[in-house]
């Protein structure tokens, strides 16, 4: 009952509070506003329709814009194995096997590849010992398997150096044997 009385006298002084009053300036700044000119908004501009634009495709031989400059290897490596798929009908043409999976060495390219090493085990096989540049790991390598990014085959491997025997496309649609080799570091 005590809470209810002081309520009640609050509410009456606040209610008092807000009656009466000098309210020269409200009505002076609402008289100001209201003398205002009316500004002109400009009208809408007509509309133009503008005709759809659809990016080139593989037979206008145009770039597409939202494709990057610089293509990545695996990027040229697709378009050698589209080449090679065209020209399928071609069958006196060196090629390599487009069903073969490239993993590990043949992502790499040659000059990321260095040779530290040879290795030979009991049966007087000669390995020899890669270390790639670009990633520190070291890989054991022998004849017949492939390293590089041109397809390239390992052919010989001697103590100072590995011998290799790469593809590279001769803009026909056929690829063209080429010798490469990887010699030890020093």
């Amino acid at each position: 009952m005590k809470y209810y009385r002081y309520f009640l006298i609050f509410i009456i002084i606040s209610l008092s509070a807000c009656g009466g009053g000098d309210m020269s300036d409200l009505t002076a700044k609402v008289a100001q506003i209201e003398a205002r000119e009316n500004p002109q908004v400009p009208p809408i501009p007509p509309f133009r329709i503008i005709p759809n634009f659809f990016y080139p495709t593989e037979t206008d031989r145009l770039r597409d814009p939202f494709e990057s400059f610089i293509k990545s290897r695996e990027e040229k490596k697709e378009e050698e194995m589209q080449i090679l798929s065209a020209d399928i009908e071609r069958e006196d043409c060196l090629r390599p096997d487009p069903y073969r999976i490239r993993m590990g060495l043949e992502k790499m390219p040659l000059d990321n590849l260095n040779m530290i090493g040879t290795l030979n085990d009991e049966k007087n096989n000669i390995w020899g010992i890669v270390v790639s540049s670009s990633d520190g790991i070291t890989y054991k390598v022998k004849v017949g398997d492939f390293m590089g990014d041109n397809y390239g085959e390992i052919i010989n491997i001697t103590p100072n150096k590995i011998e290799l025997l790469e593809l590279y496309p001769d803009g026909s649609g056929c690829f063209v044997n080429r010798n490469s080799s990887i010699t030890l570091i020093e």
